[in-house]
C-alpha cells in the first residue's frame, strides 16, 4: 500500500469516525428528548389522576361529614311496633 492510499484510509477513517461522533451525539440527543417527553406525560397523567382522586375523597368526606361525627355507639333505623294478638299477650306472660 503506497503512502498516498495510507493517507487517504487515514483521513477517510477520521471523517467516519467523526461523523459517527456527531450522528450518535444526535440520536443520543434526540433518545434523551423523548424519554423526557415521555416521563412529563407520565407524570402529568399521574397528578392528573391524583388530583381527581383527592376531588372524589373530598367530595365523599362532604357526604359522609355527618356519619363520621356521630357517636359509633348509637345505631340509627328504623323499627314498627308490631301488637300481638290479645290471646297470645296473655300466653306470652
Amino acid at each position: 500500500m503506497s503512502l498516498l492510499a495510507r493517507i487517504l484510509a487515514a483521513l477517510v477513517s477520521a471523517l467516519a469516525l467523526a461523523g459517527a461522533i456527531v450522528m450518535g451525539f444526535f440520536v443520543g440527543a434526540a433518545l434523551v428528548a423523548i424519554a423526557l417527553l415521555g416521563g412529563l406525560a407520565l407524570a402529568g397523567r399521574l397528578w392528573w389522576l391524583r388530583r381527581k382522586l383527592a376531588r372524589a375523597q373530598r367530595a365523599g368526606a362532604q357526604h359522609a361529614g355527618a356519619r363520621r361525627d356521630a357517636d359509633p355507639g348509637i345505631l340509627e333505623g328504623e323499627f314498627h311496633v308490631v301488637e300481638a294478638p290479645s290471646d297470645e299477650r296473655h300466653r306470652l306472660r
